[in-house]
């Protein structure tokens, strides 16, 4: 099996591309790297979404909220992968403009394969 068949891998990359796509504030990428229907528990709330158009991410929220300027992936973990699906454990890191770190959070993600299209279906952090 390759890099490009093993799911651990292929789950480390989807959780980079998708910090990236978070960090460039970039919707459609973002939208992209799920799988639907998409799954977040935060904050005591559950969130769907069921299609790629219902999905919204608040970017002026945390930029009021924290004075956000970027996030980083510190650390993937892969608890369990199989061919249809990948558990990760992830630590996320927030910053301000001038480098500042200034919240790490962890977070569970679950990327599926569905039809070949690896991505992100469900998320649970502790991140506001």
């Amino acid at each position: 099996m390759t890099d490009e068949q093993d799911p651990a891998a292929i789950g480390r990359a989807v959780a980079e591309e998708y910090v990236s796509a978070f960090t460039d504030r970039d919707l459609e990428r973002s939208r992209a790297i799920l799988n639907y229907p998409s799954v977040r528990l935060a904050s005591g709330r559950l969130v769907v979404w069921e299609r790629p158009e219902d999905y919204e991410v608040g970017w002026d929220r945390i930029v009021e909220r924290e004075d956000w300027h970027h996030s980083t992936l510190d650390d993937v973990q892969v608890i369990q992968a199989g061919s249809d699906k990948v558990h990760i454990a992830a630590t996320f890191s927030r910053y301000f403009a001038d480098g500042t770190r200034y919240a790490t959070h962890h977070a569970l993600w679950v990327v599926t394969n569905q039809d070949g299209h690896w991505g992100i279906q469900c998320r649970s952090s502790y991140a506001p």
